[in-house]
């Protein structure tokens, strides 16, 4: 595994930025391709808040070699973004000849524009956060994807919706629960305010 650390972003930059970049993003996604081909991972640290919570701006993301037939929904990516490098999550594989992937940021609403297979460097496997390995599939944003794959769709407003329910079936829990620790708490003083009154009586 290759120990090269590289940072990646969608930090606005001038026109002029972007024309002394370009060269640059081209030589590097070369070297990154050379790499990539031999079996080879990449690291890099991420700049991006789009995909929070799930790559948390300075984890460090493990790339892999991947064939783009072989990606589908819910897959995280690593690829060119204009004049830098960016990871999205793919949210739809694209059937239109030209192998184009709908991506979207964990933490976006709207989708960024779609990804031409050309574009993609590897498949992102696992995050390193404070010192720790993460795999992706572990990652929360993962397995809430894969459910609502099953159970609702791709759709970015029903998963909100199913979010939103879950976090108030868990207040409503949690609620009931402060609830009965209160009723005990308050029978537990009535039952200690009758022992010192009986004790007082002796």
């Amino acid at each position: 595994m290759s120990d090269e650390l590289q940072d990646f972003g969608m930090e606005p930059v001038s026109e002029k930025d972007m024309l002394m970049n370009d060269m640059n993003v081209v030589n590097t996604m070369t070297k990154w391709r050379k790499k990539l081909s031999k079996g080879e991972h990449i690291k890099v640290k991420a700049l991006d808040k789009g995909m929070m919570p799930t790559i948390n701006i300075g984890d460090i993301a493990e790339v892999v070699p991947v064939q783009t037939s072989s990606l589908k929904s819910g897959n995280v990516i690593f690829f060119r973004y204009g004049s830098s490098f960016t990871i999205r999550r793919i949210i739809e594989v694209v059937y239109s000849g030209r192998g184009e992937f709908k991506v979207k940021g964990d933490n976006m609403v709207e989708p960024d524009p779609n990804v031409p297979s050309g574009n993609i460097l590897g498949k992102v496997i696992a995050i390193e956060h404070e010192g720790e390995r993460i795999e992706m599939e572990k990652t929360l944003a993962s397995t809430l994807n894969q459910l609502n794959k099953r159970f609702g769709g791709s759709d970015s407003a029903k998963m909100s919706i199913q979010l939103e329910n879950g976090k108030k079936a868990v207040t409503s829990f949690l609620e009931k629960i402060l609830e009965f620790f209160d009723k005990i708490r308050i029978s537990f003083l009535n039952f200690l305010d009758n022992m010192i009154a009986k004790i007082q009586k002796r």
